[in-house]
């Protein structure tokens, strides 16, 4: 078994992220030249790159994977030289590496890369902390134990940054929780860390308590070229984060539980108490986890915003001392700390200098707020709160923010819980449902294969269009001025504004049906219908074409040119003079059969005209011809077609570094072809593939953020366009399109304008970088599992909060309190009410969720402390009433369930529901059992479980459920169940898979083969009688088979003689027979639930999986050795001509703990296609084959899973 991997939706988390001006480009904003704001993030091994727009929203312009673990990234510019910001990474690849980011290439470029140490996430390997200096002269680099380097940043005679070699600041016996670098303007860069020096210490209560957490200065001497130890001292050991305060200034805040402190040598300590939630208990305390620093008008008129865990904003504001004129430092008399608003817990967040917020969010959609104000108004305090001798302040965190406006959500699916492919809708191709985020940000996600659509406007015609056109006043417009709709027998003209409205003095023809309709020259508008052409110049005139006996059935106009082709097959060929703005009949030819389609190509730059004319016909051929000066209408290629033509277009797009003129071909048969046409001899070649549906292709080119695209239209609508060089084809989430073209309003900036089902529409693409749209069903609380409930199509979902108070107990809490605002209650914005930490509290509910009304029909929660963990549906063989097989419902919980120092519980309880009228759940019984009942399946009529480390076979009985069957011999935990047949395969904790075969005659449950590679199972999936696929908490795939020589007929053996006690003696401590894992691959995140599936029908099966940091992967088996050997070799040339970003080894990241086996790096496979020309040139002459062919290749694989 071979696997093809790739990723099919990048993870939605982003660990780090920076901003500054990594391209170098500038802009012009209300008459004054600024540097382009960018956003730079890091999501796992994955860097983007986002740009902060005039609209106030910030769009990917780059994504870019490194194979390797970012552990953190810094942003430098050196002493304030250069046009642009460079890219410090810390990573898993034992170096430094600084980046570059080319606008021209749009690529991040190596330009340093240093080795300090060895590979892998380790303690004393420094990666994880990064800190510049802010005048870019020396960076620190710091690992959480002992090692620190300092390496010091210059530029040679070209301008161009070097690296000097490492300098040592390492502390033997010390572990680094925070590393900031002070601003200390020219004098010698200093680095401030908060360190613990654990020498002499052990694993005691007292060794613990007497360790001292300490704020260490280190200070480079550019001189001497050395790192000393300046100072340290003792702070508060809840101490987690340094804040840097710049210059004037100078020193730093150190962030502790409650307390904010403030440090400068040879200044005091200035504290501030961080104002604390009105219903927070007044055990549990408060940290801060994240700052970003605003200077308003001069250095020292600067303030802080810093988040606490619980999302809430804090302003924090210096207060001066009066000190001598002559004296250039500022002493600071106090802090002023005051609530701000609240916004998602982020792992990181950014202000910047257009006014806007960037939220990374850990649990949910990261979000763009705009700053409404920054002046913090008291409303929200209400009242003080004393504790450990201190007094609070305490304030109501506000529903809404109530000083940022949000302007935009990226989508994060960060952490999937749980996740299935079902076609619930009946659409004939299935949806992927994700249990998604964590507490009062959770939420159900339906995704859909398509980009993302919002409807803007619909409204109902009285007659059923045939096309639909629109135009602008003139091409210096930004907006449409007319939409044009044509119907069998006549022509409806709308004007475009602040309504649209029909008008009848646009000059064009309304009393028959129109064959095109576009701009032409600068001002002129031209109208093609079947008796001619009409053209309505700049000054009202109009100038009419007849032509004759004839009528004109086909036409194509672009910027300059006209091509009409009349019955028969005649086609002429117009030219627009631009002195005159006359139409300029220059050339015919009777092709000999009528025209199907006509397409003109787009004209070059710094030329008149285009070259090339494509002409379908309905003999199922395509014609390229010339309109060339010296060859014009000569057949320059022709391409013969499996069916007939019904629409073309020819458009340029970007394929790798280069753009490329490419020929669309729309059949009526439901597939698109696109050949590549050869600009010097107008040749076609590399034609690709890709069945779009049942109905005949309509191609419409457009434009996307800017770029070309084109719309293809069949049962569903298609979009293709260039993404990163890649050109990519992917359908709109949106029911069929018949016809539709650009729109562009002031309402509507860019969009299309479409006729569906007798409607008009105006639609808007939300983004071209998501291939899924995204349908959102919030959550209270954290889900846990889900299923579906085959008879009444209901979801069932288990939603579980540790340390978290019920909303009955709240509710008891709070009689005395006004009712809040119900439409948008509390825990949405701003969470639930946590408890203190290891209170052993949880919050657990069982919602029923109806997808075809999208409703919720009942929510139960769950009493007595008990927290659901396990779901699933059951026919029992027997019934209660002894005459109904009805399907069950099964949640299995626990009661007094701690996790910390050892998981223990007061007990386990199966719960048994049933559905009744109305879509509720009705508790049949509960049975006690002794543990978590983790693992649940439906077996034979009855009930497997898996209680700690038993696996039990249970049937329905009145009161409870009756024990019929058990097996204790698996190691640990059991964490999944899967069935066979009488086959069983469960999925242990730490111990990999056991197969257990049930005896029916004897009742009982054997394990007969197990896996001898011990794994932390988070996730399976059966693919076959002996087949299983698992994935482990270290993010590692894996599939283990039965050799053909295991067998678990052991019944047929003598049972009362020896080969009975050999068979059951096992082997290396398990079963006696084992499985072997033949493919191993490191996907890079812990994958959290996989299911194999079929996207399309008739489709290959594949194995979808998700994973914790919100990504979906797939893998497709390869069916010939032939493909398997070509993306080998392939795989190989790229590991070695294209080697990784971040420094590290391709080969050895994909094999982090155990050697890859029989998987193909799809995503690695893919960068192929953005490689420069040379580059590929010298793979594909490696590979004995052409670039077209390479490209191809890669491309059917993909499509033949259907995305």
């Amino acid at each position: 078994m071979h696997l093809y991997h790739y990723t099919l939706s990048k993870p939605g988390i982003i660990n780090q992220a920076i901003s500054g001006c990594f391209s170098g480009r500038t802009v012009i904003r209300n008459g004054k030249s600024s540097k382009v704001t960018e956003i730079l993030v890091a999501r796992g091994k994955i860097l983007e790159l986002f740009e902060c727009t005039e609209e106030s929203t910030v769009v990917k312009i780059n994504s870019q994977e490194v194979f390797g673990v970012i552990r953190s990234i810094v942003s430098f510019r050196f002493n304030n030289r250069g046009d642009k910001d460079y890219i410090a990474i810390g990573s898993d690849s034992g170096r430094i590496v600084v980046l570059e980011y080319n606008a021209t290439t749009n690529k991040f470029v190596k330009i340093h890369q240093e080795t300090y140490g060895k590979t892998g996430c380790r303690r004393i390997v420094p990666g994880q902390y990064l800190a510049v200096d802010p005048k870019g002269r020396a960076l620190m680099i710091g690992a959480i134990e002992k090692q620190k380097f300092v390496y010091v940043f210059n530029m040679d005679h070209e301008n161009r940054l070097t690296i000097s070699s490492p300098l040592e600041g390492h502390t033997q016996h010390t572990i680094l929780f925070s590393l900031i670098a002070l601003d200390t303007e020219f004098d010698e860069p200093q680095f401030a860390c908060i360190e613990v020096n654990y020498e002499g210490a052990d694993e005691s209560e007292y060794s613990y308590q007497n360790v001292k957490k300490m704020l260490t200065i280190y200070e480079f001497d550019l001189g001497k070229n050395t790192v000393v130890r300046k100072s340290t001292e003792e702070i508060e050991r809840s101490s987690n984060m340094l804040i840097q305060v710049p210059k004037p200034v100078g020193g730093v805040v150190v962030c502790s539980e409650n307390v904010l402190t403030y440090k400068r040598d040879g200044h005091p300590d200035i504290r501030a108490l961080i104002p604390r939630r009105k219903d927070m208990p007044n055990d549990r305390g408060l940290m801060i986890i994240g700052s970003q620093m605003y200077v308003k008008k001069t250095k020292s008129d600067f303030f802080f915003l810093v988040q606490s865990e619980l999302g809430d904003l804090y302003k924090v504001t210096f207060n001066y001392a009066e000190t001598n004129q002559q004296d250039d430092k500022f002493n600071v008399a106090s802090i002023n700390v005051v609530y701000f608003d609240t916004v998602p817990v982020g792992t990181s967040f950014l202000m910047m200098r257009n006014g806007l917020l960037f939220v990374a969010s850990e649990f949910t959609d990261h979000k763009v707020y705009q700053f409404l104000t920054i002046q913090v108004s008291t409303d929200q305090l209400v009242g003080e709160v004393l504790i450990n001798e201190e007094v609070f302040p305490v304030f109501e965190p506000s529903i809404k923010p109530q000083h940022l406006n949000l302007v935009q959500e990226i989508r994060n699916l960060a952490p999937i819980t749980d996740f299935k492919v079902m076609d619930l809708f009946n659409e004939g191709t299935p949806q992927f449902y994700c249990l998604t985020g964590r507490g009062p940000f959770s939420s159900m996600r339906l995704l859909r294969y398509g980009l993302p659509i919002s409807e803007i406007v619909t409204a109902p015609l009285d007659d059923q269009p045939i096309s639909i056109w629109t135009v602008k006043g003139s091409v210096y417009d930004p907006y449409d001025k007319y939409m044009i709709i044509s119907f069998a027998d006549y022509t409806m003209v709308l004007s475009i504004g602040e309504k649209v409205e029909q008008v009848e003095d646009s000059g064009l023809f309304t009393t028959t049906r129109t064959i095109y309709a576009a701009n032409i020259g600068d001002s002129d508008l031209i109208q093609i219908h079947p008796r001619g052409i009409r053209q309505i110049r700049a000054d009202s005139s109009i100038n009419e074409w007849d032509p004759g006996n004839k009528t004109i059935e086909k036409a194509a106009v672009n910027e300059t040119q006209v091509v009409i082709a009349l019955s028969g097959g005649e086609i002429i060929y117009f030219e627009y003079e631009t002195i005159t703005g006359q139409l300029i009949e220059l050339e015919k030819n009777d092709m000999a059969q009528d025209v199907a389609c006509l397409a003109l190509g787009p004209i070059p730059e710094g030329h008149q005209r285009t070259r090339f004319l494509a002409v379908g016909f309905y003999d199922k051929t395509v014609r390229v011809l010339s309109l060339g000066q010296y060859d014009m209408m000569t057949v320059l290629s022709r391409q013969a077609l499996p069916a007939e033509p019904e629409s073309l277009s020819l458009i340029e797009l970007q394929a790798g570094d280069t753009f490329e003129l490419f020929l669309n071909i729309g059949l009526s048969n439901g597939v698109v072809l696109r050949s590549t046409v050869d600009t010097s001899s107008g040749d076609l070649s590399d034609t690709r593939t890709r069945f779009l549906g049942t109905k005949g292709v309509k191609l419409r080119t457009i434009k996307i953020a800017g770029r070309n695209a084109i719309l293809a239209l069949s049962s569903k609508p298609w979009l293709g366009f260039s993404n990163q060089g890649k050109i990519e084809m992917i359908p709109l989430s949106y029911p069929t399109l018949h016809y539709a073209s650009n729109f562009s309003s002031e309402q509507c900036p860019e969009g299309l304008v479409a006729i569906t089902s007798g409607d008009l529409r105006i639609l808007s693409i939300e983004g071209i970088g998501d291939i899924f749209n995204q349908q959102v069903i919030p959550l209270k609380h954290t889900p846990r599992k889900f299923v579906i409930h085959e008879e009444t199509a209901k979801m069932i979902v288990i939603e579980t909060d540790h340390n978290t108070v019920t909303e009955s107990e709240k509710n008891q809490q709070n009689n005395d309190e006004q009712m809040r605002d119900e439409e948008i209650p509390p825990e949405i914005e701003y969470g639930s009410t946590k408890t203190a930490p290891n209170s052993g509290k949880w919050a657990s509910y069982i919602r029923v969720y109806s997808p075809e009304t999208k409703q919720t029909t009942d929510y139960i929660e769950l009493t007595e402390n008990e927290a659901a963990f396990s779901i699933t549906t059951c026919k029992f063989a027997t019934s209660i009433d002894g005459k109904t097989i009805e399907n069950y419902v099964i949640v299995g919980t626990a009661k007094d369930l701690k996790l910390y120092p050892s998981r223990k519980c007061t007990c386990g309880y199966i719960r048994v529901y049933r559905f009744v009228d109305g879509g509720k759940l009705q508790l049949v019984h509960k049975t006690e059992v002794e543990d978590v009942p983790y693992a649940m399946y439906p077996f034979r009529g009855r009930l497997l479980v898996g209680v700690t480390n038993m696996l039990r076979i249970y049937d329905l009985g009145k009161k409870k459920l009756l024990r019929k069957c058990e097996n204790k011999t698996f190691p640990n935990f059991i964490t999944s169940i899967a069935v066979e047949g009488n086959r069983v395969y469960v999925g242990d904790i730490t111990e990999s898979f056991h197969f257990v075969k049930y005896n029916v005659q004897e009742n009982s449950l054997t394990i007969f083969a197990d896996n001898s590679t011990p794994r932390w199972i988070t996730a399976s999936a059966l693919l076959d009688y002996n087949t299983i696929a698992g994935a482990d908490k270290f993010g590692n795939f894996f599939i283990s088979r039965l050799p053909n020589d295991v067998t678990d007929e052991y019944e047929d053996v003598n049972a009362t003689g020896k080969e009975r006690w050999v068979w059951e003696r096992g082997l290396l401590n398990g079963a006696p027979q084992k499985a072997t894992e033949i493919v191993k691959f490191y996907v890079g995140d812990m994958i959290t639930s996989m299911t194999k599936t079929s996207l399309i029908p008739g489709g290959p099966t594949v194995l979808i999986y998700v994973t914790v940091t919100g990504a979906i992967g797939i893998f497709i088996p390869f069916t010939s050795k032939k493909d398997i050997d070509f993306f080998t070799q392939l795989e190989m040339q790229l590991r070695e001509k294209n080697p990784p970003l971040c420094g590290r080894d391709h080969l050895a990241y994909r094999s982090y703990y155990f050697p890859v086996k029989s998987v193909i790096d799809g995503d690695l496979i893919e960068q192929y296609n953005i490689l420069d020309l040379r580059t590929k040139e010298t793979i594909a002459k490696e590979l004995d084959k052409k670039i077209n062919e390479i490209s191809k290749k890669i491309e059917d694989i993909r499509n033949q899973t259907g995305i």
